[in-house]
C-alpha cells in the first residue's frame, strides 16, 4: 500500500496560536486564501510523497542516522513571507529565527540519508517556515502584501527534540496527518 509521507517537526500550541491570529486578521481583509487548520501546522523537514508502507521502517532508519549529530534546537516565530515571493505570493507563511543553521545542517543530513533510499535532493534547499495559507486568487496580492506588513508577529521560543515520520491522508475536507514513528534528536 502506498503512503503520501513527509518528514516533520510538530509545533507546539503556541505557536499554533501565532499562525491562527495571522490568518484571522488576514481573513478578515482578504479572500482568496486557503488557510492551513491550525491542527495542520507543522514545520516540513522532507516531502517525500507517496511510498509503499514497507519503507517507513527504513525511512525513519535513515532519520536517525541524519539526526545522530544533531542537537536539540531552540526555534522562535520572526517574521512573514510568501513563495515564491513577495511580489508573485502563491504561498504565506511564518518564518523562523533562532538555531536556522542547525536545522538547515539537519535538513540536509536527512536529504543525504534519504537519497541513498532513492529520494531526490531538493536543489532548493530547506529555508525554514510554516506555512500558513496557500493563495487562490491573485487578484488582491498587492493588498494582501501592504496588510501582512502591518501585522505584528508575537516571538514564541520553541524546543525542537524530535522529528517525526508522517502520513498525510487527503480526503473531501483536506489533509489529516497522523505520526507514524518518532525519531529523537541525540543530543
Amino acid at each position: 500500500m502506498m503512503i503520501r509521507t513527509f518528514i516533520a517537526i510538530e509545533l507546539p500550541t503556541e505557536v499554533k496560536q501565532v499562525a491562527r491570529q495571522i490568518q484571522n486578521q488576514l481573513g478578515e481583509s482578504i479572500e482568496g486564501i486557503k488557510w492551513v487548520k491550525q491542527e495542520n501546522l507543522h514545520l516540513s523537514v522532507k516531502f517525500l510523497g507517496n511510498v509503499e508502507e514497507n519503507r517507513i521502517n527504513d525511512i525513519a532508519t535513515a532519520v536517525k542516522n541524519a539526526v545522530k549529530e544533531s542537537s536539540v534546537m531552540n526555534l522562535k516565530t520572526g517574521h512573514w513571507g510568501a513563495f515564491p515571493n513577495e511580489k508573485s505570493p502563491r504561498i504565506l507563511w511564518l518564518g523562523l529565527e533562532g538555531d536556522v543553521p542547525d536545522f538547515i545542517r539537519m535538513s540536509k543530513n536527512c536529504e543525504s540519508e534519504l537519497a541513498k533510499l532513492g529520494y531526490e535532493i531538493d536543489a532548493r534547499g530547506n529555508k525554514p517556515h510554516i506555512t500558513i495559507g496557500r493563495i487562490r486568487s491573485s487578484k488582491k496580492q498587492k493588498g494582501m502584501i501592504n496588510i501582512l506588513k502591518d501585522i505584528p508577529i508575537e516571538s514564541i521560543l520553541f524546543r525542537v527534540d524530535e522529528l517525526k515520520v508522517m502520513r498525510s491522508e487527503l480526503n473531501r475536507n483536506g489533509a489529516v496527518y497522523t505520526n507514524l514513528q518518532s525519531v529523537k534528536l541525540d543530543k
